[in-house]
């Protein structure tokens, strides 16, 4: 806006001028080319990454939350089993005390029932700082205190499943994050080619530039000083012959000139996108890999869990008989301990066992990006009845 100090005299009404005269000067601007509608896409597609990114990093905490729920309850459970062995040879000790006070076992018999007790208990407190790290590594992952005292409920019984490994594959590999990302990504490098040198591909830096314009400059007709300046818009303020309305076509001749900046910026777009599919088709092998190896690892698991048990059965047969003997006093007391710890040992890998097959179930899961029920093929309105 612009004020000018005027002191002419109306020719007309020989009235003088207002001594000052407001003025004001808009002017816009509307470039249409395919770049602004590829923008506009672009700008979308970079949400959506957004979103696959966010909903990757969804996925992974929630995998990471429940493989340390169930690190805990193993670690509960071995420190269980470690309390129990404590329980056992501090009951063996007393009664080995009793029968040295008796003269029924000599002294080193006394000792090796001491050294046993002894040797467990630094297992328990190992363990129990274990737990506490697992509880605070746990409260972390949640967001709450680390020194809250947190209680868990379950326990660790996985439902053994059958798996299809090449129908998974072929079903669920391309709904992995990481290669919705790499496939979200080319579409973007694709997007950006196109804004410059169009969807034909062809026109490389030959699109014209579609531009409106508009200029105007009102006046106000009374006196700013004293009139008021909005009362009576269309009689107060009146266009002088400067104002315009434009319709313009340009034509950017950069593309046109071998070496040239846009030349180099579309080879390196498309050098981009060919490294991406390369990148890509690695990246799916390798997740098939990974699948594949997987699944295997759960199949093996599921045998060596079923040969685990049936090993605590024989642990707990040949403890049951090994106490009988030692109190029929035709087994010694290592006997004995031996056979305890074997029992325990055998427990210990029966859990360590099943918290493998929780976690390559959860692994599983989280690489084809599949609930449980859809990995075994159930609808999931069957698995949530």
């Amino acid at each position: 806006m612009a004020r000018t100090n005027l002191e002419q005299t109306n020719p007309i009404t020989s009235q003088p001028y207002p001594r000052w005269n407001l003025s004001a000067t808009l002017q816009a601007r509307l470039d249409l080319t395919v770049s602004l509608f590829q923008g506009i896409r672009l700008t979308v597609q970079d949400y959506e990454a957004g979103l696959l990114s966010l909903a990757d990093t969804r996925k992974k905490i929630e995998r990471d939350v429940r493989k340390q729920f169930y690190n805990i309850l193993l670690l509960e459970q071995q420190i269980q089993l470690t309390r129990d062995s404590i329980d056992q040879a501090q009951k063996r000790y007393e009664q080995t005390k009793v029968n040295y006070d008796n003269g029924l076992v000599d002294e080193y018999t006394l000792l090796s029932s001491q050294v046993a007790l002894e040797n467990i208990k630094p297992q328990l407190e190992n363990l129990q700082l274990a737990h506490r790290n697992a509880i605070m590594g746990f409260n972390q992952m949640l967001g709450l205190d680390v020194n809250k005292e947190t209680t868990l409920k379950g326990n660790i019984e996985p439902q053994m499943v059958s798996l299809n490994t090449d129908e998974l594959i072929k079903s669920h590999l391309s709904d992995r994050f990481d290669l919705q990302q790499i496939r979200q990504y080319i579409q973007i490098l694709k997007t950006q080619k196109e804004a410059i040198v169009g969807g034909d591909g062809q026109s490389a830096g030959l699109l014209p530039v579609l531009s409106f314009g508009f200029t105007a400059d009102p006046t106000f007709q009374g006196d700013p000083t004293s009139d008021p300046l909005f009362a009576d818009i269309s009689n107060d303020w009146q266009q002088t012959s400067r104002g315009a309305f434009s319709i313009t076509i340009t034509q950017p001749l950069d593309g046109l000139v071998p070496g040239s900046q846009t030349r180099v910026r579309i080879a390196n777009l498309e050098n981009d996108i060919q490294k991406q599919y390369v990148n890509l088709q690695q990246a799916t092998e390798g997740a098939e890999i990974q699948v594949r190896g997987t699944i295997q690892n759960l199949n093996k698991v599921q045998q060596t869990l079923k040969v685990k048990e049936l090993n605590v059965t024989l642990a707990e047969r040949a403890y049951s008989l090994a106490q009988e003997a030692y109190q029929a006093g035709t087994r010694d007391l290592l006997e004995v301990q031996n056979a305890e710890q074997e029992l325990r040992q055998a427990r210990v890998q029966v859990l360590s066992e099943k918290y493998n097959y929780v976690s390559g179930l959860l692994d599983l899961e989280y690489a084809l990006n599949a609930s449980l029920d859809e990995l075994q093929g159930k609808d999931k309105n069957e698995g949530s009845n």
